[in-house]
């Protein structure tokens, strides 16, 4: 049996974390913007590769300004993944932009490269990617797609920070990267993201939109004497407080790193009996792709396919805290009123997934014996 106090998820956090926000509370950096708001966002450009790094008050407010950055309009289309958190949709439905959902690989459950490319119109101008379960999408594929049609590339790598493809890191290889520090993320400030590029006329749109549509940090910057309303902006600030926060978990990134991919391949190893036999389907990351163990997921095969709430329930019974995981957007309440009478997409997969997937515990104070122990269970239950 899993210990008694197996729990799904837990944030790593100690006394560096109370040392960082007392800091910031005796220093008087509160606001967003200051000083160790604008150190953490050098050391996340340097660790992602990019030119800037935006800190952000969530994952969803860096989708949202990534729209906005690209200038996207009315009439424009991006294509998405349906499996998919609801943030990337309303980011893009802000702008007055029309989501178009594709199908995701049965291997990684990211984007598929060549469902999306069937969806892509004259009106097609951006796709955005989903390194779901932090596994990087094709990225070779869809850089080819971003070249042969003109497309922008945004990354959601809300689920994927440390994690790469072919050696770059996640978030900095399309024109602009989302990140997540949310409660439930591994790295986490409680609320928080982060928006990460290096394309000049994205980085001086970023910087006017994030400080309400004026030209603060040029200010800041001694570039200007005085700063103005220049656009459109919103206040998409950090509070120093919990920027403090997050740069004592990035201090232990490397830590959680290690311990997630670890009990990750623990699953992968342990699970992989069931795999063989056709129970499950377990994630095959591309070859190129470096996972960060964000997330383990399976899919019930066989006789269990469409039997999930029965094997949740005997989960719970045998001490283990599995779930499901998204509802597909286009099968919303609000998806279907979105689209009204016109024909679903054919997602088989993206089905299957809704259907059929497991999340099981995962966090970095995760013991290999309750990873052990967690496999065991799953194994009794489906063997």
């Amino acid at each position: 049996m899993p210990s008694p106090d197996l729990s799904f998820h837990r944030s790593w956090v100690g006394r560096a974390e109370a040392s960082a926000l007392g800091g910031a509370l005796a220093a008087g950096l509160l606001g967003g913007g200051g000083t160790i708001g604008r150190r953490v966002e050098r050391d996340l450009a340097r660790r992602l590769g990019t030119g800037r790094a935006f800190l952000m008050p969530s994952g969803s407010a860096a989708l949202e300004l990534s729209m906005m950055a690209l200038g996207l309009k009315a009439g424009d289309e991006v294509i998405l993944p349906s499996f998919n958190f609801v943030s990337g949709a309303n980011a893009v439905l802000r702008q007055g932009c029309k989501a178009v959902f594709a199908d995701v690989d049965p291997l990684t459950l990211c984007l598929d490269p060549s469902d999306a490319e069937r969806r892509i119109t004259r009106r097609t101008k951006a796709i955005l990617l989903v390194h779901y379960a932090g596994v990087a999408c094709a990225m070779d594929a869809f850089l080819k797609l971003k070249k042969k049609y003109g497309l922008a590339l945004i990354e959601d790598a809300a689920l994927a920070f440390g994690a790469s493809y072919r050696g770059r890191p996640l978030g900095g290889i399309g024109d602009l990267g989302c990140f997540s520090f949310h409660a439930t993320k591994h790295l986490t400030c409680g609320e928080g993201g982060a928006l990460a590029g290096s394309r000049r006329d994205l980085i001086k749109r970023i910087e006017i939109i994030q400080e309400k549509g004026t030209d603060r940090s040029a200010f800041l910057r001694g570039e200007r004497d005085r700063y103005t309303w220049r656009s459109l902006g919103s206040s998409y600030l950090l509070s120093d407080l919990l920027a403090a926060m997050l740069e004592a978990q990035l201090g232990r990134a490397a830590a959680i790193h290690l311990r997630l991919v670890s009990a990750w391949k623990a699953y992968q190893t342990g699970l992989a009996p069931l795999a063989e036999k056709g129970l499950i389907s377990l994630p095959r990351p591309p070859a190129e792709a470096a996972v960060n163990g964000s997330i383990f997921w399976m899919l019930l095969e066989g006789p269990w396919k469409g039997r999930r709430p029965e094997i949740l329930k005997r989960l719970k019974a045998a001490g283990v805290p599995a779930t499901f995981h998204y509802v597909p957007l286009h099968r919303s309440p609000f998806g279907r009123a979105l689209y009204g009478k016109q024909k679903a997409p054919l997602l088989a997969v993206t089905r299957h997934a809704d259907r059929d997937l497991i999340r099981l515990p995962m966090h970095a104070l995760l013991k290999k014996a309750d990873c052990l122990a967690v496999c065991r269970a799953v194994s009794g239950i489906l063997s």
